[in-house]
């Protein structure tokens, strides 16, 4: 998306966040649009979103994040400000439009320390905690883990991938098949759901030097309500995967991560069983995502990151029970 000067000065004199003094696009972001935004009375986020989220979608979120402060959150959030005219967002011709105060901090990119690892479980496990207290829940209202959307979301791209006759597309259309077999067959231990994160990956999340100081991007609380457990199998395969071979998980990692977890909110051992089957679906949802990127914005997605979350899937299906039995030790 691009916007004009004039249209970005438009949208923020409709909020008190002071003079103008220079604006830049952001560069990571696929989904949603993110300019930062420096005045005179300091640094902002101006968000453009995503067209396939409702006027409710936004409602949902905000309702989340306003809950997280309410209820003493102790790390920075994307919380949105309120316009001159009492507003939580602006309407530009079809696009809606937020702000809210940039997280001045770190994005750690590359090689994540152990210390960073636990900050991570420590952020992950106190907002569990708070979400599972709560009467939260989005407008999608998801049940059984969501299989079915999943399971039609592939299809639908299956579809559209016969359509195709380079080497991306025909990858994903013979494996698509395989990964919605998998899933289908899996068994879901039956856990309560909420709307989770479901996305706490290196660009999400902000440090100042060792510290965690900040979360962003809470997009999917007005998608997805799923099990907390979830958040856990998805961030796996960002902080705690084989230096050596990403599509397999370190174990000794992962641990590390289950032990700081629990030290604050204890798993039980269902949650712990459902996590390999949580991180194939995370892996389908995720290979559903890079096709879906290939074809809207191939820039951000290339051959070897489609073949990752394949294989990743395939490891986490062939290691299951060794997986669980290792992690249930932690608890």
């Amino acid at each position: 998306m691009t916007l004009k000067n004039s249209e970005i000065k438009e949208i923020c004199s409709n909020y008190n966040i002071g003079d103008i003094i220079k604006f830049k696009k952001f560069g990571q972001g696929v989904v949603n649009n993110n300019w930062l935004i420096i005045t005179n009375k300091g640094k902002f986020v101006l968000r453009a979103v995503n067209e396939e989220k409702s006027i409710n979608n936004i409602k949902s979120e905000f309702k989340y994040l306003n809950y997280l402060l309410k209820k003493g959150f102790n790390y920075k959030i994307p919380y949105q400000l309120i316009s001159k005219t009492n507003l939580l967002y602006q309407i530009k011709g079809n696009q809606l439009f937020w702000i809210y105060q940039f997280i001045e901090g770190t994005i750690v990119k590359n090689s994540f320390s152990e210390k960073q690892l636990k900050e991570i479980a420590i952020m992950l496990s106190n907002l569990h905690l708070i979400i599972e207290k709560s009467d939260l829940k989005n407008i999608m209202n998801n049940k059984n883990f969501n299989i079915k959307g999943v399971i039609n979301e592939s299809l639908e791209q299956i579809n559209e991938s016969l359509k195709e006759k380079n080497e991306f597309s025909k990858y994903y259309y013979l494996n698509a098949k395989k990964l919605m077999d998998i899933v289908k067959n899996l068994k879901y231990p039956k856990l309560e759901t909420y709307p989770i994160h479901r996305d706490i990956n290196p660009e999400n999340v902000v440090f100042k030097k060792n510290k965690l100081i900040g979360v962003i991007d809470f997009d999917n609380v007005s998608f997805f309500n799923e099990p907390l457990a979830k958040d856990i199998a998805t961030l796996f395969s960002f902080y705690c995967f084989n230096k050596n071979d990403k599509n397999k998980l370190d174990l000794n990692l992962a641990k590390i991560f289950i032990k700081e977890y629990s030290k604050i909110r204890k798993l039980t051992q269902t949650e712990i069983k459902a996590i390999p089957a949580l991180a194939i679906m995370g892996c389908l949802e995720d290979f559903n995502y890079e096709y879906w990127l290939f074809k809207n914005e191939p820039s951000k997605t290339n051959f070897e990151k489609l073949k990752l979350r394949f294989e990743t899937a395939l490891w986490f299906y062939a290691n299951n029970e060794t997986i669980v039995q290792e992690l249930i030790k932690c608890i």
